[in-house]
């Protein structure tokens, strides 16, 4: 049989990168496309948080990442210069990577392209998408080339990954909305000499207005700082930062010298009405932009790019039906709602002015910090850990469910099942990338016929795994000490909770809920023909 034609990839940042080692991992063909002739020196994404390090090691990168990069412990919180507490990285127990990297973005995109390379891929650069149809079962590109010339394209399916001024979301009409703001910051990495910490990222709340700072090693730290629309410059000095550092940073005597690199970049918040149409999806900025704060904004995007991948490498070899490529666009926009959101109140609070309102704000931090909440809740937050694709709880009526029962299991179906994807780490399960996995947890509790009822039942291409709290300690705190059998998908998150005793009769009807995507809204009598229309 011949070749099915390739994916086409339009953009050759982080998100577009790992979408393409995820496939080509797959053997799935791919051509990637970038407007621009070569990488950016620089970049303003540093931040990779646990949760993508957990991810990135499916495309088997994350040791190199940490190699190269710088770890941060801890995300500290000042105001006035008075340090309030710390969202405590290293003390979070449920992931193998309880740090996050600080490694500048341009040095990311290096990795990643050297990963695609060695799977067998090539980047186009001075390629430039100009035009986009598509038919039944193929994607048309146009494409302007380096050299001035015009190309055709065939694919069979197109994932944009070309930022946030997307022509591939422009080419699919789709609206890019958000409030109506934009935001001017000023960022840089010089070396700041005085004593700063130097495993932390911190945000930094005065009267004179907000700043971030984040380690990046040998005492060079990235500098970001919001300035008014007419005082931007092309780059800032060491003056500069070093006034803002004193007006707004820890107390201390700091002095800062050597900028390596100074820019000012412009934020907006949006997202785009639909992350798929027809045979093409959005990735990453394409789909959305945030606020900076908080360093979600790449890896939120990568988080898009893996949801997307185990998807549409399934659709393309025929291992997983068409239909759930659906569920990208359901899982994603409302899982970057939930990031989103958190970035503005960590924006908003920096924001704060009135006494009364800082007050709180900083008698809220100490508290979370003396009862461990910065630690227990904000820092795995901040990690990306509680990304979570479950549906609304409609049974509570919106309201916090119950604390579950000691020794009970914590997680529901749409959770992340603290795991290792694709590599073997001594004490955590290990999980297939390409597949569902059977998960048997305390198999030593199940009756023998219950787990050869189950093995019986295993749907076609499954993997099965059996553990227990011996041999993957890290799951103990979210499944308890009881027996119970898990459906994980591809990317680590739990499809399906079911009890051994009818774990049997149940699996393969669980397989193939999680496998086929969500069920069709029903149409709503208020909606119009054109509203219809645009909504299949």
């Amino acid at each position: 049989m011949a070749s099915p034609p390739p994916v086409l990839i339009v953009g050759a940042g982080p998100v577009g990168m790992v979408v393409a080692a995820e496939l080509l991992q797959r053997d799935v063909p791919v051509r990637i496309i970038d407007a621009d002739r070569s990488h950016s020196n620089h970049s303003r994404a540093t931040s990779i948080w646990p949760r993508i390090l957990e991810l990135l090691d499916r495309i088997d990168v994350t040791d190199e990442l940490m190699c190269l990069g710088h770890r941060i412990d801890q995300v500290r919180y000042y105001s006035a210069g008075r340090h309030l507490g710390a969202a405590r990285l290293d003390r979070i127990r449920d992931t193998a990577y309880p740090f996050g990297i600080a490694l500048p973005q341009s040095i990311t995109e290096d990795v990643l392209e050297r990963r695609v390379t060695d799977l067998g891929g090539k980047v186009e650069r001075g390629v430039r998408l100009t035009g986009l149809t598509q038919d039944g079962d193929r994607v048309h590109a146009l494409a302007e080339t380096a050299d001035g010339g015009g190309a055709e394209i065939e694919a069979s399916w197109l994932v944009g990954a070309d930022g946030a001024h997307s022509t591939a979301r422009r080419l699919l009409d789709v609206g890019f909305t958000g409030p109506e703001l934009s935001l001017d910051f000023a960022i840089g990495d010089a070396r700041i000499d005085g004593g700063l910490p130097e495993h932390m990222a911190g945000y930094c709340w005065s009267p004179a207005g907000a700043m971030a700072l984040a380690a990046l090693g040998d005492q060079v730290f990235r500098i970001a700082v919001r300035v008014a629309e007419q005082q931007r410059q092309s780059d800032y000095s060491a003056r500069y930062f070093e006034e803002v550092l004193r007006a707004r940073g820890p107390r201390g005597r700091f002095r800062v010298d050597g900028v390596r690199f100074s820019t000012t970049f412009n934020a907006t918040i949006r997202t785009a009405q639909r992350y798929r149409v027809g045979r093409a999806f959005l990735v990453g900025d394409a789909a959305h932009v945030m606020s900076p704060a908080g360093g979600q904004g790449m890896n939120t995007g990568i988080q898009d790019a893996v949801n997307l991948a185990w998807k549409l490498a399934g659709a393309v070899d025929g291992s997983l039906p068409e239909a759930l490529l659906d569920s990208y666009h359901d899982e994603r926009s409302r899982s970057v709602q939930v990031v989103a959101a958190g970035t503005a109140r960590q924006a908003a609070l920096g924001g704060l002015t009135r006494r009364r309102d800082v007050i709180r704000r900083d008698l809220g931090v100490r508290l979370g910090a003396w009862s461990r909440r910065l630690a227990h809740e904000v820092a795995p937050t901040l990690g990306q850990l509680s990304v979570s694709y479950a549906q609304p709880d409609r049974r509570t009526g919106g309201k916090a469910a119950p604390e579950p029962r000691r020794n009970a299991v914590r997680l529901v179906p749409g959770d992340r099942l603290p795991a290792v994807i694709g590599r073997h780490r001594v004490g955590w399960p290990a999980l297939p990338a390409d597949r569902f996995t059977v998960l048997l947890w305390q198999p030593g509790q199940m009756a023998a016929e219950h787990r050869a009822a189950i093995e019986a039942a295993r749907p076609a291409g499954t993997e099965l795994l059996a553990v227990d709290s011996a041999s993957a300690p890290a799951l103990t705190a979210a499944l308890g000490s009881r027996a119970v059998v898990l459906l994980v998908r591809p990317d680590g998150h739990l499809a399906a909770l079911l009890e051994p005793t009818r774990a049997a009769l149940e699996l393969p009807a669980a397989h193939a809920r999680a496998t086929h995507g969500p069920p069709a809204p029903a149409p709503s009598p208020h909606r119009t023909d054109q509203q219809e229309r645009q909504g299949e």
